[in-house]
């Protein structure tokens, strides 16, 4: 979501959230929002490897015969291990680009030291890796491993482009077939037609919403629950990456915020919209705190107000017969959470949940 979006009136009284138009990938507000990110990350990694021993948080250890003696956190360590590929990949293309910074020896790229000097890098030249045009780049992928014997490889050498090839079959369902051997450069697409088939070692295969994952793009090698993957991918990516993966840090930590708590059934007393939420309590504690606010047009009641308006609206919804909330009567019936909504239109996923 567009930190620069504003909010557009349409003909029939509804909102809706437009992002901020721009001739660059990233707007100014999406620009310091990824430069915020980038300082922080370097932290998030730190408090990740403090935390990678802790007992997970599901309370079901899991011990392997012959492992360490203490547990680590597998995904814990997985998003360590992607967040440190991601961060020097990108400083790599910066480095590389017309800048031509002299590359760094990153020596071992999942130690803090060498995260945190990745982050500052791209950090002091956003401007260069928000610009980046499209160019090569691996991602590897990873999915739940195959029981033995659940599925199998093939391999042959493809009469097209003379490169080693491979595919995984299985379950009658064979997949497509990508590079088995080690590109040295940017993979040209190439439909592959193999010659002299053998049987390879048992793998497993790619699930189905990876499948969709990846697309066109070409398979460069694969393995027993994992698959590289060459992207043609450039600034708009870059930022999206930053942004995840500083979401997905937090998230591990648990330092990403709850839900808000919705009064759904009142609507905004100034845009009219079903959009209020607890107001969150403010840092100082000198002002004086709100009850409700907006999550679109960002007005704010105190509790008192919050009550007199709820009434007043009670009052003229019992006299005019209203019972049926502002979102059914727009037809967006899955959106309903309000209990005392007395539309009986289309299934109400969420006023069933609420209850």
């Amino acid at each position: 979501m567009c930190d620069g979006a504003r909010i557009v009136w349409l003909e029939d009284g509804t909102s809706r959230r437009e992002p901020m138009l721009t001739p660059r990938n990233f707007c100014d507000p999406c620009r310091g929002r990824i430069v915020a990110c980038l300082e922080e990350l370097p932290g998030a990694y730190d408090r990740l490897a403090a935390a990678i021993g802790d007992a997970p948080r599901t309370g079901n250890a899991v011990r392997v015969p012959y492992g360490p003696t203490e547990p680590l956190r597998a995904e814990v360590d997985a998003l360590m291990r992607s967040a440190a590929a991601v961060l020097h990949g990108w400083e790599a293309r910066v480095r590389g680009s017309r800048l031509q910074l002299a590359p760094r020896p990153a020596g071992d790229i999942i130690s803090p030291g060498s995260v945190r000097k990745a982050a500052e890098t791209l950090g002091t030249h956003i401007d260069v890796l928000l610009a980046l045009q499209p160019g090569w780049m691996t991602r590897v992928f990873t999915f739940p491993p195959g029981k033995p014997g659940a599925s199998a490889a093939q391999e042959g050498t493809c009469r097209r482009c003379g490169r080693r090839v491979g595919r995984l079959v299985g379950h009658g369902t064979p997949g497509r077939w990508y590079l088995a051997e080690a590109a040295g450069g940017p993979v040209a697409p190439c439909r592959h037609d193999p010659r002299g088939i053998t049987a390879s070692r048992a793998l497993s295969l790619i699930p189905e919403w990876l499948e969709a994952e990846i697309g066109g793009e070409e398979i460069i090698a694969s393995g027993d629950g994992w698959v590289k993957v060459a992207r043609h991918v450039g600034a708009a990516v870059a930022g999206n990456e930053i942004l995840e993966l500083h979401y997905r840090a937090r998230r591990q930590l648990g330092e990403t915020r709850s839900p808000p708590e919705s009064f759904d059934g009142v609507p905004c007393r100034s845009c009219d919209e079903m959009a209020l939420e607890r107001a969150e309590p403010p840092s100082d504690p000198n002002v004086p705190a709100s009850h409700s606010k907006c999550a679109l047009c960002k007005d704010e009641m105190t509790r008192d107000e919050f009550g007199q308006w709820a009434e007043r609206y009670a009052s003229w919804a019992r006299a005019a017969a209203i019972q049926v909330c502002r979102r059914c009567s727009l037809g967006r019936h899955d959106d309903c959470c309000w209990f005392a909504c007395s539309c009986g239109d289309g299934p109400h996923p969420r006023r069933r949940a609420a209850a």
